[in-house]
């Protein structure tokens, strides 16, 4: 892709006021790549094209310079995790204190039966580090699994922090299933996305909308102290208008015996959130250590990007036709807007869309403007609302044929939504008990991905697709080996390649493309020997 090709564009109507940073170092850097530079007019079966919104979060500015984090931890101590369960989660709390700073908040609520708050939320002061400590080497099992209760007394507990930092985060562990309290699992993440979710965007200025669920906003729950059952939940409902930074929820699947698509689907209703499989009792460590690498980086939060064709190329009928991202919404005007949400430090994501290609009245080697796209987010160290200037993706419509090669990035990009999408699939038939329809869709992803490296050469991101799609295969062999491990790969899997974001749980695995090099560093920190 030349340089010149992509231009930054200038507005009369940028939002300029003192809120909003448009000249301070970026957090985010942001490249807009179109598949062709050149697609001439009468190339056959050439009437739409695919263009890739690229985003890199920095490094962290300083090694000791970070965002203060809240992060309570939600640890199931129900009976099955007696004996060596409870004590490498002892182990591994004791070496999360010891990485937190006398600015960040720490909680730990436990759940068995009942939901208790063993540590309530405090800055993790010396003093306050050791009583912590203290706490949790008396914990010991009891009871049932009533996830609702954890989780409801984690929502009330982060609204007790009167003056949050910027990165919070819950950390929910569960070896079981939800026997008690909300069991279902759809309202079990409706309860999740009420708690933790929000509802609250930032518009194409970087300024906060109100909800558009109206402005009353999310649920939450007000109050404190114990939430004994279900019925100690529900009439706790009051309607409170979200404030502050986001809450991301990190779950952790203890062994095989819990319900993988449910904690993903709890996690996914939070921004930022995240799944991990700990298939052996000792990965517990490396996936908490690898969470905390990530949570302990970010740099920016509340992304959004927005998509808009300029109206000269609307009038050569350029359109806007598919927007390949969970998180997007399409507008009256026929912009969208994508929530990406939080970034890591080093961490890269993309937006891929396609759009219907210009009919220009006359054959042009010039290029013409397809795409305005524009990225607004909260820088979460220097906390200051960020916008980059609008960047124009431009594609050339000459007379005849041609088309120029084919950008490698948007290529392979392309690779891994069709990987995620088919994936989804696959589970789907899994679930259905047609093993041999998911197999059949992984595939035709390692034939689409075999057909793909044969252009794209030394590919992390290929790389790391394709070897996930081995563990994938191995989950689908057997109706006993998809309800052990199977069905929680796939989960962990579809949501890596999803966000763009490694859950890596075992020091052991292959370095995957999306893991940055502080959660490496966390990640085998924390392994437990």
């Amino acid at each position: 892709m030349r340089n010149d090709d992509i231009t930054a564009a200038t507005t009369d109507t940028m939002d300029t006021e003192s809120f909003v940073d448009v000249h301070a170092e970026d957090a985010l850097s942001v490249t807009v790549l179109p598949k062709h530079d050149v697609i001439g007019i009468d190339a056959k079966m050439m009437t739409t094209t695919q263009i890739c919104v690229n985003m890199k979060a920095r490094e962290l500015p300083d090694k000791d310079k970070r965002a203060a984090v809240d992060i309570i931890v939600v640890l199931d101590i129900s009976g099955s995790m007696t004996g060596k369960k409870l004590q490498l989660c002892k182990v591994t709390l004791e070496m999360l204190l010891r990485v937190l700073a006398p600015d960040d908040h720490f909680a730990l609520i436990t759940y068995s039966s009942n939901a208790n708050i063993e540590i309530p939320a405090r800055k993790m002061t010396a003093s306050n580090k050791e009583a912590a400590l203290k706490k949790i080497k008396s914990l010991h099992t009891i009871g049932s699994t009533n996830i609702s209760a954890g989780i409801g007394l984690a929502s009330q507990e982060m609204l007790a922090i009167e003056q949050p930092n910027e990165v919070r985060s819950i950390f929910l562990l569960t070896d079981g299933h939800a026997n008690c309290g909300v069991c279902d699992a759809n309202g079990l993440v409706e309860l999740t996305r009420s708690y933790f979710g929000g509802d609250e965007r930032l518009d194409q200025t970087g300024i906060e909308s109100s909800s558009p669920q109206g402005s009353s906003g999310p649920f939450f729950l007000r109050g404190f102290g114990k939430a004994k059952s279900e019925e100690d939940v529900k009439p706790a409902f009051i309607q409170t208008k979200q404030t502050g930074p986001p809450i991301s929820l990190h779950t952790f699947g203890y062994g095989t015996d819990h319900n993988a698509k449910l904690l993903r689907e709890m996690a996914s209703a939070t921004q930022g959130g995240s799944y991990y499989f700990v298939e052996d009792d000792s990965n517990v460590g490396t996936a908490f250590g690898d969470a905390l690498g990530g949570i302990l980086s970010v740099v920016a939060q509340n992304a959004v990007v927005t998509l808009k064709v300029p109206q000269e190329a609307m009038n050569m009928g350029v359109e806007i036709t598919k927007v390949y991202h969970e998180q997007s919404i399409k507008r009256d005007n026929g912009s969208y807007t994508v929530t990406v949400g939080d970034f890591y430090a080093e961490e890269a994501r993309d937006v891929l869309f396609e759009l219907k290609l210009a009919k220009p009245y006359s054959p042009t080697t010039e290029p013409i403007p397809h795409a305005m796209v524009s990225v607004a987010y909260a820088d979460a160290i220097e906390k200051k609302l960020k916008q980059k200037d609008p960047i124009c993706a431009s594609i050339a419509r000459p007379t005849g044929s041609e088309v120029s090669e084919a950008n490698t990035h948007v290529s392979v990009q392309w690779v891994r939504v069709y990987a995620t999408e088919e994936m989804k699939n696959a589970e789907r038939h899994a679930e259905n008990n047609d093993l041999g329809q998911a197999r059949e869709r992984i595939r035709m992803v390692n034939a689409c991905i075999a057909a793909q490296c044969q252009d794209v050469q030394d590919s992390a991101t290929l790389g790391t697709i394709s070897e996930d799609m081995k563990l994938v295969e191995q989950g689908l062999e057997s109706k006993a080996a998809y309800a052990s491990h199977g069905s929680k790969y796939m989960s962990s899997t579809v949501r890596s390649h999803a966000k763009q974001r490694a859950s890596m749980s075992s020091a052991a695995a292959p370095r995957s493309a999306y893991q940055s090099n502080k959660k490496q560093a966390m990640n085998t920190r924390f392994t437990l020997t």
